[in-house]
């Protein structure tokens, strides 16, 4: 079971919960209404025990986060990535070029 708690008064909720595979996780529920961050909190668990029991599947999930990254992102760390490598100046403009 999720755990609720406040670090500062008046500050928003905290809670605590066991991701999928057995790590505790902290977040921040971004509200200061007990209720509704207890409400939060039962839901990532329950999300969690879904995840564990694979009726929701993670490598689906990766997928479907990937792909609402916009190209331009991608392009950009291919880029940076191209560049840490030590490709040269010349190769990574052309490589750029032809991906747009």
């Amino acid at each position: 079971m999720a755990s609720v708690f406040r670090r500062e008064v008046k500050a928003s909720y905290y809670i605590h919960y066991t991701e999928h595979f057995g790590k505790r996780r902290s977040v921040s529920a971004k509200t200061t209404d007990k209720a509704s961050a207890t409400r939060i909190g039962n839901k990532l668990e329950a999300d969690a025990a879904l995840r564990r029991e694979n009726v929701i599947d993670t490598r689906l999930e990766a997928i479907a986060l990937e792909g609402q990254k916009l190209i331009g992102d991608i392009l950009d760390t291919y880029q940076a990535t191209m560049s840490a490598s030590g490709k040269s100046t010349n190769h990574i403009d052309s490589t750029r070029n032809k991906i747009e």
